[in-house]
């Protein structure tokens, strides 16, 4: 089966392993609750100590997350995600996928590890001039299944988070048509302008947002950099943490949140 998938509409626990946190988050009638997480000290480039702190944590959650399968999602920091510029000269599958391929190996793949093992994701039509590449390297793979099976758990779906978040505020994504989509993950933030629908350009590092007034700041620099002036659309911000008045994240993540704000 292919180990990545884009997110689903079934309704399914979750473990979110994220740069900082392994979170498992349970289904119940108001939604999606944490009901356990482990704060990693696991980084890129050490997958076989992620590995054995997923083990020993995941042997301690709940009982209830080994009668069902959960959906894996890893952001960024473990599952890179790249905005492809293709221009109009790169119109094949496989060429794009080089291009990722090439693209993942300078920027994410360990000293001396070669991208070809990777596992690819793409979000493209043909004819687009931009494409959503994701990549799972195989270390990454084996040490978050490898610790899911030790632990006697299932995983349904292993899924990129920026494509969980993606299609999890799809219905209220379509009357965004033109914009900015901000995603929230522990570590970072991902700023992206929407044309049409579809994401076009992208800053797949920049600062977290404490609040919403810092989250428009980041869209209005990303504007800046591409020459757009004045306000131009409405702004969405999602992740798993809600923006809070006091500027700060809560330590302890609530339900997966969303906040509108004016660009």
């Amino acid at each position: 089966m292919w180990p990545l998938e884009f997110g689903t509409r079934r309704r399914r626990g979750v473990l979110r392993i994220g740069r900082e946190r392994a979170e498992y988050w349970a289904c119940s009638a108001a939604g999606l609750e944490l009901r356990g997480h482990h704060v990693l000290s696991a980084k890129p480039g050490t997958e076989a100590l992620l590995e054995a702190e997923l083990h020993a944590w995941l042997e301690t959650i709940d009982s209830e997350a080994r009668g069902k399968p959960l959906d894996l999602v890893l952001e960024s920091a473990w599952l890179p995600v790249l905005l492809l510029e293709l221009g109009r000269s790169l119109w094949s599958r496989a060429q794009v996928e080089n291009l990722l391929r090439h693209r993942l190996a300078a920027l994410y793949a360990n000293p001396g590890e070669s991208a070809s093992g990777w596992q690819l994701q793409l979000d493209h039509r043909v004819g687009d001039p931009q494409a959503i590449g994701y990549g799972l390297a195989p270390s990454v793979s084996q040490a978050v299944l490898g610790a899911m099976a030790a632990a006697g758990l299932r995983a349904a779906s292993l899924q990129p988070a920026f494509a969980w978040g993606w299609q999890r505020f799809e219905r209220r994504r379509r009357g965004l048509r033109h914009g900015w989509w901000t995603w929230v993950e522990q570590d970072r933030a991902m700023v992206c302008r929407m044309e049409h629908g579809r994401i076009t350009a992208m800053n797949a590092g920049a600062a977290m947002p404490s609040d919403d007034e810092e989250a428009i700041r980041l869209v209005a620099i990303e504007a800046a950099r591409m020459g757009i002036e004045g306000p131009d659309g409405a702004a969405v911000t999602a992740g798993w943490n809600e923006l809070v008045a006091s500027g700060a994240h809560s330590p302890t993540p609530r339900s997966p949140g969303r906040t509108e704000v004016a660009a």
